[in-house]
């Protein structure tokens, strides 16, 4: 991997999302720096699996154990407003993410460990940082086996919160027409903000405008549209990654290029700060996030932009993960002395 720090590009939207510049490499991954991630500004860690200098961002090599020059590391906290204590890029970047982060929001939030693991992970295009944390659930199921509806209750009463336009057809969640973005939630809570949503793109019919079935997780009980999302982009042949923060879209990581089936599983899982993507119990993507943390709740989301195309989603489920034993004490930044 090649690492800088970057900037942002795009309009925030679900169609045209904030991106990290140089993210649309393929195997490229970003960590979000951005104190507000409802607007463009700010930086990201960026890592790029072949060297392609993106404009304005600063190169700090394809070593992570690399040490920094002195005025490399006064530029890069000169960047981001702080004093860097460590010197070597990996163990920066875990500084970054520990010592530096706020819950207030004047700066990203703080990393946090797996709760499968009690391991600190940090991805960036692959895994930066894997280190250990020295320091049972609910479950809950949704098969839509109801009487046709304009609305999702059935198993589970359900909130849209986006649109109006999920309905329950043929024992199944779909949406259809030119009815553009809709999101819906299930309003049961979780355990835990460690938790997983997951479900079956039973059928669809694409076209020519934007279509998507997706899972989202980390919702709260509010109609404020924040969640992650993990997204089957139907008319573009590809997965993608999200967070929503406040309406403002953010691809995490760059696209998985391969085409939605119908008979796809997609789960979204989030782990403390990794969030992940998979295909048919296959991971496709980790990303290392720290902006939405707390929310319980999870849900699905559909965009169908064209008047013949529709998508089916089924056999939806949402679970806590399984707490690993705890222990305390992180203090390994000293990998960079």
């Amino acid at each position: 991997m090649h690492y800088y720090l970057s900037t942002y590009v795009g309009a925030g939207t679900s169609l045209d999302p904030y991106r990290a510049l140089g993210a649309d490499q393929p195997g490229a991954g970003a960590i979000d720096l951005r104190p507000d991630p409802t607007v463009l500004a700010g930086r990201c860690l960026l890592g790029m699996p072949i060297r392609q200098d993106p404009v304005g961002a600063r190169y700090f090599g394809d070593d992570p154990r690399v040490v920094l020059s002195n005025q490399i590391r006064a530029r890069l906290g000169n960047d981001l407003g702080l004093t860097l204590a460590e010197s070597r890029f990996d163990a920066i970047a875990l500084e970054l993410l520990t010592d530096h982060a706020r819950t207030d929001g004047t700066r990203w939030k703080p990393l946090r460990p797996e709760r499968t693991t009690g391991r600190w992970r940090i991805y960036l295009g692959d895994v930066l940082v894997d280190l250990p944390r020295v320091a049972g659930g609910a479950t809950i199921t949704e098969d839509w086996n109801c009487a046709d509806s304009a609305s999702l209750t059935c198993d589970l009463t359900w909130t849209e919160i986006v649109g109006t336009s999920w309905g329950i057809v043929s024992n199944a969640a779909k949406i259809s027409g030119n009815v553009t973005e809709n999101v819906a939630r299930a309003d049961s809570d979780l355990a835990s903000d460690d938790h997983y949503a997951q479900a079956t793109i039973s059928s669809f019919t694409n076209g020519a405008s934007p279509l998507d079935g997706d899972v989202i997780a980390r919702k709260d009980g509010t109609a404020t549209q924040t969640f992650y999302l993990w997204q089957g982009r139907i008319d573009l042949f590809v997965y993608r990654l999200f967070k929503d923060v406040a309406g403002s879209f953010t691809q995490l990581g760059s696209d998985v290029a391969e085409i939605p089936t119908a008979g796809d599983i997609i789960k979204l899982q989030c782990d403390g700060s990794t969030i992940k993507g998979y295909r048919n119990g296959t991971e496709k993507i980790s990303a290392t996030d720290t902006a939405i943390v707390d929310n319980l709740r999870c849900g699905i989301r559909g965009y169908c932009g064209g008047a013949a195309q529709d998508v089916v989603l089924d056999d939806w489920s949402a679970a806590d993960l399984a707490a690993a034993a705890t222990h305390k004490g992180l203090h390994l930044l000293g990998v960079g002395h």
